[in-house]
């Protein structure tokens, strides 16, 4: 099990904010089953004189189904916020001894401090916590970055609000979408082609039917392209 890191680094502060995320979600489903406990304990204690009929039968579901999805939530919850079970360790453990990943982390983060909702990028790493998401990836495995704009409408028409992603894209075929302005999502990428220009940048049409059917032949590009960076710097040194 991950040992307490140090309260004033890097990671403690990504993994005070990973639990502020839990509890934050336990607590908005944790209202919705508590609002049905209470609407089934109205309709079998308090029936209306005009009620339909079954009502009661309702009102014992409600309270059944309230009191099950209470103690699930209850359950998810701490289990989340269980060292070594936590979204962060999760994400830690991908690449090996988590406690060896985070003590990593802070030495490429050093005397930086943490900011939540905002993507950040040091040394061989990026990392993001935010709106019940926590992200952290090595910058060698990944292939490809873009800005992703979401249309949203209602009822599948009616236009009402645009939002952002940023999509990264992993040697293992797997994306991460990290939502963010327009403008925070562009100040990334060029924060991140700074640490990494060796990967593609952009989306169109052409890169996405390559990355689905020649997806081995770009991993083999920007590996090479990584290696020439790193023996060009090296060489300058």
């Amino acid at each position: 099990m991950p040992s307490p890191p140090s309260s004033s680094s890097f990671d403690a502060d990504m993994r005070r904010q990973t639990d502020l995320g839990a509890i934050w979600s336990a607590i908005k489903w944790g209202v919705l089953a508590a609002l049905f406990l209470l609407w089934g304990f109205w309709l079998v204690f308090f029936p209306s004189p005009r009620a339909e009929p079954g009502s009661q039968l309702f009102g014992v579901a409600f309270l059944v189904g309230g009191a099950i999805g209470l103690a699930f939530i209850v359950r998810i919850a701490l289990q989340r916020l269980t060292p070594g079970e936590n979204a962060l360790d999760k994400e830690l453990s991908v690449f090996g001894d988590p406690n060896l990943v985070a003590a990593e982390i802070d030495v490429a983060f050093a005397g930086k401090r943490f900011r939540p909702r905002r993507v950040e990028i040091a040394g061989d790493w990026l990392c993001y916590v935010g709106k019940g998401l926590t992200v952290v990836r090595r910058l060698d495995r990944l292939i490809w970055a873009y800005k992703l704009r979401l249309s949203h409408r209602l009822n599948g028409i009616i236009p009402y609000r645009v939002s952002y992603d940023l999509i990264v894209w992993d040697r293992d075929g797997c994306a991460t979408a990290i939502p963010g302005s327009s403008t925070a999502i562009d100040k990334t990428l060029q924060n991140l082609h700074v640490a990494t220009p060796w990967l593609l940048f952009g989306y169109s049409e052409t890169l996405k039917e390559s990355w689905n059917s020649d997806r081995a032949d770009l991993i083999l590009y920007i590996d090479n392209q990584r290696q020439r960076h790193i023996t060009t710097n090296v060489a300058s040194e």
